[in-house]
Order: structure tokens, then C-alpha cells, then sequence
């Protein structure tokens, strides 16, 4: 067993030196040879960095991490509107092994960092200060008290991925999703703009990602300080931009479970929060079915219950089934007066 996950690994480390390292870098730190070009774009997500442990888009839910189909499917489809393209080309056996090894590159980041996060403390100064108790580093250092806590790390790490496959943590709807009809897109939107969960703050009221949020300073969640300037940021501190949902552009998947998990567990590493708490989930399938419908429909909805698009709300483009005022026909104008053509000289003699 042991012989065949290290065969695994060995093949998935070579697949991932030639498909992924030129993004992801070496040791999975988001940093590749071609990584510098991405951060040209402000807005498009930089390549993930492993090291802690976090991907975004997981079926699991809050407080679980990436199971293995999760990342497969990421690697196999890509990420929609990125530079992380599709390996659909690639061998079941072949993503099989990529995934086995950007989860080794994930777990040896966390466990590297919670030893760091452990001795920190025993640590020199950044300004080159000695430690204050030489004899404490020293003796966190030596071979067996080191070992001690390098296998609490190991353990705790290798714990939170063994529980990420476990099907109860899935994001699985109890119920089938609602029809899509008028009625769910209406409560879905009033959901949306509601202050209860009051998407519309990130998404903005017509869904194009402008909202008021933005605008707001935002604490790193780390150091307890506020960042310099307004914006949204993810656990890596990059600014991030909440989606523009009129695009149609879905990065975690734009089939309905798909969303219906995004809305239910959020986006993780993220400020996008999962409502599983906050919502029924008949209410959540409600913002499914209107938030798939805005590319097409538009975001806004009026008193008739008609969507359209920001800054349309005419009529003439919707197929009634019942009348308003503007719609019924204009008084019959006045018959015209008859004229009587010329006759010709033929007819005058």
C-alpha cells in the first residue's frame, strides 16, 4: 500500500512539474515562473498557493476542507473566466495522481506552518534581535521534543483531509430543486436584496459585483488590523472582486448544485459566506433559480413581476398575460376623408 501511494506521488509530481509548476511553483506556493504575468490583471485570481491548506470552490461543507473530487474536478474542468485552463485531456490515472500530489504540497505547507506558528515565539526578531530565551529555542529544538511537535502537526493536518472524504460533510439538498418559475425568481430576489443576508451589499442590487461593501475598509482577520485600503481580500490577502453575476460566468461550476452549495457553504477562504444557518434551504433553492436567471432575464424585477436588465424597464420585449394602462389600444383614429382622383381626358370625353 505504502509502495503504490509513493508510485502515486512519483508520477503525480512529474505530471505536475510539466502542467502545473509554471503557476504554482515548486513547493505549491502560488509563485511559478509565469505567475507575475497574472498579477498584471488586478481582479483575476492569482494561482492558488497550496501551502495552507484552503481551496475555494469544495463540495464540503463549512469548516471542511477539499475532498479529492473536488480538487480532480477543478484540475479536469478548470476554473471559468481564470488562467487555470481544462486538463480534460489528461488520463483518469493521470489526474488521479496530480490531485494525490497538490494534496502532499497542501499538507506539508500547513505542517511547516504550524511548526513556524509553534516556534515563532522562541524566534530572533525580524530586525535580527536574539531570542529572549536562547535555552527554551534550544531545547523546542532538539530531536525529540521537535519530533513531539512535528507529529501533533503531522496529525492535526492529516485529520482535517481524512475528514474531508467523509460523504456526511458533503453539501447534499434534502430537497429537489423548485421549478423555475416567476414566483421562485421573485422570492429569490427578495432574499438577495434582503438586509437578513442582504447579498446585494458585495453582489450589488443588480448583481455586476459593484456593491456598497466594497467601499468599506476590511480587517485582516490575522493581525486583528485594518487593511490600508477599501476592498475585499481572500485568506491569502489578495483583493478579490464579488462576481459579476450578469456574465453567466460560474468559477465553482454553473450547474445548480453548484450555486445551491455555493449560497449553502459559501466560498471558502473568502468573505462569501454559506447561509446554511440563515436560510430554509426551499429558500436557498429560490436564489438558485434567480441568480442562474440574470444573465438572460436581467437582475431587476418590477411590480409585474417582469425582469429586466438595469436601466430597461420597458415592456415591449415581454409576452403578457394580462394588460396595463400602457398596453391597451389607442382610441380608433378618424376615418380618412375620401378623395376622389382626377379623371384623366379619356374619361372627360
Amino acid at each position: 500500500s505504502l509502495r503504490l501511494i509513493g508510485h502515486k506521488l512519483q508520477a503525480g509530481r512529474r505530471l505536475y512539474m510539466q502542467h502545473c509548476m509554471h503557476c504554482h511553483g515548486v513547493t505549491g506556493d502560488g509563485n511559478g515562473p509565469t505567475a507575475r504575468y497574472i498579477r498584471n490583471h488586478r481582479f483575476n485570481p492569482l494561482p492558488r498557493d497550496y501551502r495552507r491548506g484552503k481551496f475555494k470552490f469544495t463540495s464540503t461543507k463549512i469548516g471542511f476542507y477539499a475532498s479529492r473530487d473536488d480538487l480532480r474536478r477543478t484540475i479536469k474542468q478548470g476554473l471559468a473566466g481564470t488562467y487555470m485552463p481544462s486538463f480534460l485531456l489528461l488520463e483518469s490515472g493521470q489526474l488521479d495522481a496530480i490531485v494525490e500530489f497538490v494534496r502532499f504540497l497542501a499538507m506539508r505547507g500547513e505542517v511547516e506552518r504550524r511548526l513556524l506558528d509553534h516556534l515563532q515565539p522562541l524566534m530572533p526578531a525580524d530586525d535580527g534581535t536574539p531570542p529572549s530565551d536562547l535555552a527554551a529555542l534550544e531545547k523546542e529544538l532538539a530531536v525529540d521534543t521537535f519530533n513531539e511537535a512535528f507529529t501533533d502537526a503531522a496529525s492535526l493536518v492529516a485529520e482535517n483531509w481524512v475528514n474531508a472524504e467523509d460523504p456526511e460533510h458533503l453539501v447534499i439538498p434534502n430537497t429537489p430543486r423548485p421549478p423555475d418559475t416567476e414566483k421562485s425568481r421573485i422570492r429569490g430576489r427578495s432574499l438577495f436584496v434582503d438586509t437578513k443576508i442582504n447579498c446585494a451589499k458585495c453582489h450589488g442590487e443588480g448583481g455586476r459585483g459593484n456593491g456598497a461593501f466594497l467601499k468599506d475598509i476590511q480587517k485582516n482577520l490575522e493581525t486583528q488590523q485594518n487593511y490600508p485600503t477599501p476592498g475585499l481580500r481572500d485568506a491569502w490577502h489578495k483583493m478579490i472582486q464579488p462576481r459579476n453575476l450578469t456574465s453567466g460566468i460560474y468559477r465553482g461550476g454553473r450547474r445548480p448544485l453548484d450555486v445551491f452549495r455555493r449560497v449553502t457553504a459559501g466560498i471558502k477562504a473568502t468573505p462569501m459566506a454559506g447561509f446554511v444557518t440563515n436560510l430554509a434551504e426551499a429558500d436557498r433553492w429560490h436564489i438558485v433559480n434567480y441568480v442562474l436567471s440574470i444573465p438572460i432575464d436581467g437582475a431587476f424585477i418590477d411590480e409585474h413581476g417582469h425582469q429586466y436588465h438595469g436601466g430597461d424597464r420597458s415592456h415591449a420585449h415581454h409576452d403578457h398575460d394580462h394588460d396595463h394602462d400602457h398596453d391597451k389600444p389607442a382610441d380608433k383614429p378618424a376615418d380618412k376623408p375620401q378623395t376622389t382622383q382626377p379623371k384623366s381626358a379619356k374619361d372627360k370625353k
